[in-house]
């Protein structure tokens, strides 16, 4: 099976995240590895995933951006996990 070497997310922009990764989903939280962690930008945001074998990934939101209502959420409308030499 193919594995993903590159996750493009369209979402609310300062959303925060972490990309982590497991050898299966059983795998408590603390036993993931973080991989990469980061902010939603406007439009695709593209992050690069290390080559793994198998295994699970988890994509973790970690801080909400505040909202125009003072609220904090985000909104996402895509995520696309890609294997193949141009991700």
């Amino acid at each position: 099976a193919a594995q993903p070497n590159t996750v493009d997310v369209v979402g609310t922009e300062g959303t925060q995240y972490t990309i982590a990764w497991a050898p299966d989903a059983s795998t408590p939280r603390d036993g993931f590895e973080d991989v990469v962690s980061g902010e939603l930008r406007a439009g695709t945001t593209r992050m690069q995933l290390a080559a793994r074998d198998g295994g699970v990934w988890l994509l973790w939101f970690t801080d909400l951006p505040e909202q125009e209502d003072g609220v904090f959420y985000t909104t996402i409308d895509e995520v696309v996990f890609r294997s193949g030499p141009s991700g």
